[in-house]
Protein backbone atom coordinates (compact mmCIF):
# COMPACT_ATOMS: atom_id res chain seq x y z
CA UNK A 1 0.00 0.00 0.00
CA UNK A 2 1.76 3.03 -0.79
CA UNK A 3 0.23 6.98 1.18
CA UNK A 4 1.00 9.78 0.13
CA UNK A 5 2.08 12.46 2.61
CA UNK A 6 0.98 15.37 1.68
CA UNK A 7 -2.14 16.62 -0.30
CA UNK A 8 -0.88 20.23 -1.81
CA UNK A 9 0.10 20.98 -5.20
CA UNK A 10 3.28 18.60 -4.99
CA UNK A 11 0.92 15.75 -3.56
CA UNK A 12 -1.11 16.13 -6.56
CA UNK A 13 2.36 15.85 -9.45
CA UNK A 14 2.99 12.62 -6.88
CA UNK A 15 -0.04 10.89 -7.53
CA UNK A 16 0.01 11.41 -11.17
CA UNK A 17 3.74 9.99 -10.77
CA UNK A 18 2.38 6.98 -9.04
CA UNK A 19 -0.37 6.23 -11.66
CA UNK A 20 2.12 6.77 -14.60
CA UNK A 21 4.83 3.82 -12.46
CA UNK A 22 1.48 1.44 -12.34
CA UNK A 23 0.85 2.41 -8.91
CA UNK A 24 -2.61 3.46 -7.29
CA UNK A 25 -1.88 5.19 -4.19
CA UNK A 26 -4.18 3.78 -1.11
CA UNK A 27 -4.54 7.34 0.07
CA UNK A 28 -3.38 11.06 0.60
CA UNK A 29 -2.57 11.91 4.73
CA UNK A 30 -1.94 15.34 5.63
CA UNK A 31 -2.54 16.99 8.99
CA UNK A 32 -4.09 20.24 7.10
CA UNK A 33 -7.12 20.19 5.14
CA UNK A 34 -7.15 18.78 1.94
CA UNK A 35 -9.22 19.43 -1.35
CA UNK A 36 -10.34 16.19 -1.94
CA UNK A 37 -11.81 17.08 -5.52
CA UNK A 38 -7.75 17.34 -6.32
CA UNK A 39 -7.70 13.76 -6.05
CA UNK A 40 -11.42 12.21 -6.73
CA UNK A 41 -10.96 12.20 -10.04
CA UNK A 42 -8.24 10.02 -9.72
CA UNK A 43 -9.74 7.48 -7.46
CA UNK A 44 -7.63 8.22 -4.45
CA UNK A 45 -9.09 8.98 -1.01
CA UNK A 46 -7.60 11.45 1.39
CA UNK A 47 -7.30 9.27 4.27
CA UNK A 48 -6.50 10.96 7.41
CA UNK A 49 -3.96 12.24 9.19
CA UNK A 50 -0.07 11.33 8.89
CA UNK A 51 -0.18 9.58 11.88
CA UNK A 52 -2.69 7.58 10.59
CA UNK A 53 -1.04 5.77 7.88
CA UNK A 54 -0.94 1.99 8.29
CA UNK A 55 2.63 0.74 9.98
CA UNK A 56 2.72 -1.86 7.05
CA UNK A 57 2.34 0.48 4.50
CA UNK A 58 4.82 2.65 2.59
CA UNK A 59 4.62 6.19 1.82
CA UNK A 60 6.53 8.55 -0.34
CA UNK A 61 6.16 12.27 0.27
CA UNK A 62 3.72 15.08 -1.55
CA UNK A 63 5.56 17.58 -0.17
CA UNK A 64 8.33 19.77 -1.55
CA UNK A 65 10.46 21.88 0.79
CA UNK A 66 13.22 19.67 1.98
CA UNK A 67 12.59 21.19 5.84
CA UNK A 68 9.15 20.42 5.80
CA UNK A 69 10.10 16.47 4.84
CA UNK A 70 12.97 16.58 7.30
CA UNK A 71 10.79 17.42 9.70
CA UNK A 72 8.14 15.22 8.98
CA UNK A 73 9.76 12.17 8.10
CA UNK A 74 10.23 10.69 11.96
CA UNK A 75 6.51 11.06 12.32
CA UNK A 76 5.09 8.80 9.43
CA UNK A 77 4.37 5.61 11.32
CA UNK A 78 5.59 3.10 8.23
CA UNK A 79 9.16 3.10 6.03
CA UNK A 80 9.57 5.02 2.62
CA UNK A 81 8.30 3.46 -0.48
CA UNK A 82 10.65 2.13 -3.22
CA UNK A 83 12.11 4.99 -5.25
CA UNK A 84 9.21 6.57 -8.13
CA UNK A 85 10.55 6.76 -11.97
CA UNK A 86 8.54 8.09 -14.24
CA UNK A 87 8.57 5.88 -17.54
CA UNK A 88 9.66 8.93 -19.57
CA UNK A 89 12.80 9.78 -17.44
CA UNK A 90 16.57 8.47 -18.36
CA UNK A 91 18.39 6.87 -15.36
CA UNK A 92 21.61 5.00 -15.86
CA UNK A 93 21.47 1.50 -14.52
CA UNK A 94 24.55 2.20 -12.86
CA UNK A 95 22.95 4.87 -10.75
CA UNK A 96 21.53 4.50 -6.92
CA UNK A 97 18.36 5.58 -5.80
CA UNK A 98 17.36 6.31 -2.13
CA UNK A 99 14.00 4.86 -0.60
CA UNK A 100 11.01 7.39 -1.54
CA UNK A 101 13.33 9.43 -4.08
CA UNK A 102 10.98 10.81 -6.72
CA UNK A 103 12.46 11.07 -10.58
CA UNK A 104 9.65 13.14 -12.42
CA UNK A 105 9.07 13.30 -16.49
CA UNK A 106 11.81 13.27 -18.54
CA UNK A 107 14.60 14.28 -15.77
CA UNK A 108 18.01 12.32 -16.57
CA UNK A 109 20.32 10.61 -13.89
CA UNK A 110 23.64 9.76 -15.34
CA UNK A 111 25.80 6.78 -14.82
CA UNK A 112 27.23 6.38 -11.13
CA UNK A 113 25.14 8.79 -9.19
CA UNK A 114 24.02 8.23 -5.82
CA UNK A 115 20.59 9.72 -4.77
CA UNK A 116 20.01 9.82 -1.35
CA UNK A 117 16.33 8.85 0.75
CA UNK A 118 13.36 11.28 -0.44
CA UNK A 119 15.54 13.21 -2.81
CA UNK A 120 13.36 14.97 -5.83
CA UNK A 121 14.20 15.20 -9.25
CA UNK A 122 11.62 17.44 -10.76
CA UNK A 123 10.59 17.21 -14.53
CA UNK A 124 13.34 18.14 -17.03
CA UNK A 125 15.89 18.24 -14.30
CA UNK A 126 19.72 16.48 -14.92
CA UNK A 127 22.05 15.42 -12.58
CA UNK A 128 25.81 14.56 -14.17
CA UNK A 129 28.14 11.78 -14.05
CA UNK A 130 29.17 10.82 -10.34
CA UNK A 131 27.79 13.19 -8.62
CA UNK A 132 25.91 12.36 -5.23
CA UNK A 133 22.94 14.27 -3.71
CA UNK A 134 21.95 13.61 0.11
CA UNK A 135 18.44 12.88 1.91
CA UNK A 136 15.84 15.26 1.01
CA UNK A 137 17.53 17.66 -1.74
CA UNK A 138 14.56 19.11 -4.19
CA UNK A 139 15.72 19.23 -7.66
CA UNK A 140 13.29 21.73 -9.29
CA UNK A 141 11.91 21.28 -13.13
CA UNK A 142 14.56 21.64 -15.43
CA UNK A 143 17.88 22.35 -13.27
CA UNK A 144 20.95 20.93 -14.44
CA UNK A 145 23.47 19.14 -11.73
CA UNK A 146 27.17 18.99 -13.64
CA UNK A 147 29.36 16.11 -13.08
CA UNK A 148 31.21 14.91 -10.08
CA UNK A 149 28.83 17.03 -7.60
CA UNK A 150 27.94 17.09 -4.57
CA UNK A 151 25.03 18.18 -2.87
CA UNK A 152 24.30 18.04 1.18
CA UNK A 153 21.28 17.08 2.79
CA UNK A 154 18.35 19.82 2.74
CA UNK A 155 19.86 21.65 -0.03
CA UNK A 156 17.01 23.36 -2.31
CA UNK A 157 18.01 23.84 -5.79
CA UNK A 158 15.50 26.22 -7.85
CA UNK A 159 14.11 25.94 -11.26
CA UNK A 160 15.97 26.46 -14.35
CA UNK A 161 19.32 27.00 -11.95
CA UNK A 162 22.75 25.35 -12.90
CA UNK A 163 25.69 23.78 -10.69
CA UNK A 164 29.18 23.73 -12.60
CA UNK A 165 30.88 20.20 -12.58
CA UNK A 166 33.21 19.52 -9.15
CA UNK A 167 31.58 21.95 -6.77
CA UNK A 168 30.09 20.78 -3.30
CA UNK A 169 27.22 22.17 -2.01
CA UNK A 170 26.84 22.45 1.88
CA UNK A 171 24.22 21.18 4.11
CA UNK A 172 20.77 22.82 3.83
CA UNK A 173 22.12 25.72 1.16
CA UNK A 174 19.50 27.25 -1.14
CA UNK A 175 20.05 27.77 -5.07
CA UNK A 176 17.58 30.10 -6.15
CA UNK A 177 15.51 30.06 -9.42
CA UNK A 178 18.12 30.70 -12.42
CA UNK A 179 21.25 30.79 -10.56
CA UNK A 180 24.78 29.93 -12.16
CA UNK A 181 26.55 28.09 -9.19
CA UNK A 182 30.45 28.62 -10.21
CA UNK A 183 31.68 28.09 -6.62
CA UNK A 184 31.24 25.71 -3.98
CA UNK A 185 28.48 26.90 -1.46
CA UNK A 186 29.24 26.69 2.99
CA UNK A 187 26.31 24.73 4.57
CA UNK A 188 23.74 27.12 4.89
CA UNK A 189 24.81 29.04 1.76
CA UNK A 190 22.49 31.02 -0.61
CA UNK A 191 23.13 31.25 -4.50
CA UNK A 192 21.35 34.20 -6.04
CA UNK A 193 19.29 33.79 -9.19
CA UNK A 194 19.27 36.83 -11.60
CA UNK A 195 18.06 40.09 -11.03
CA UNK A 196 14.99 40.90 -11.75
CA UNK A 197 15.04 43.43 -15.20
CA UNK A 198 13.11 46.86 -15.28
CA UNK A 199 9.17 46.35 -15.43
CA UNK A 200 7.32 46.82 -19.17
CA UNK A 201 4.85 49.10 -19.70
Amino acid sequence: MLYIVGGGGHGSDVADLALRCGLTPAGIADDRRVDTARFAGRGIAVSGTIVEVPPDARFTFGVGVPEVRQKLAPRVPCPPAQPLVDPSAVVSPTATLGAGTQIFWQAAVSPLCHLGEHVLIGHGAAVGHDSVLEDLVCVAPGARIGGDVTVGTCVSIGAGALILAGLRIGDHAIIEPGAVVTRSLEPGGLARGPAPGPLQR
